[in-house]
């Protein structure tokens, strides 16, 4: 093969590489934030309150996922009954208006709490709650306990 056939082929054989890998990975679902966290306080789903906590705002196929972080202890509901998510501990909370879609809570013991709020018809919340606690979870130690950096950018569903 002559020199210039090579400087044609190989820009070609990267240009084949990279559009292999990107369909490959766009194959894999995951969630971005949208929004980044921000500090509040009050959690939505548990009426009126001022509980201090952090939200952040994902997108997934066209989905808002709201997800809000709390350092302060949140005392479970007899009427929030395990969300059947496998190996994590998800709660589901009743929604608190016909409006809302799947709620699911998760207690890191007394440490932290989360809550992910689905919009209505979301068809698997496990998958990505299951997925963000464990993130999160990884994150939260990695940054020293800083909420604001425990958000993760991208949550892949893999």
């Amino acid at each position: 093969m002559s020199r210039s056939n090579r400087a044609r082929v190989w820009p070609c054989a990267g240009a084949l590489l990279l559009l292999v890998s990107s369909v490959a990975f766009a194959q894999a679902p995951a969630a971005f934030l949208l929004e980044s966290p921000r500090s509040g306080r009050g959690i939505d789903c548990l009426g009126p309150n001022a509980i201090p906590c952090y939200r952040g705002v994902y997108t997934l196929g066209g989905a808002r996922i709201d997800v809000v972080f709390t350092l302060s202890p949140i005392a479970e509901a007899s009427t929030w009954k395990p969300a059947g998510c496998g190996e994590t501990r998800l709660l589901a909370v009743p929604a608190i208006d016909s409006a809302s879609g799947p709620i699911l809570f998760y207690a890191h013991g007394e440490d932290w709490s989360l809550f992910v709020a689905f919009p209505p018809g979301y068809p698997d919340a496990c998958a990505f709650a299951s997925r963000i606690v464990e993130r999160f979870d990884y994150f939260f130690g990695l940054t020293g306990g800083n909420p604001l950096y425990s958000f993760p950018g991208v949550v892949d569903l893999d």
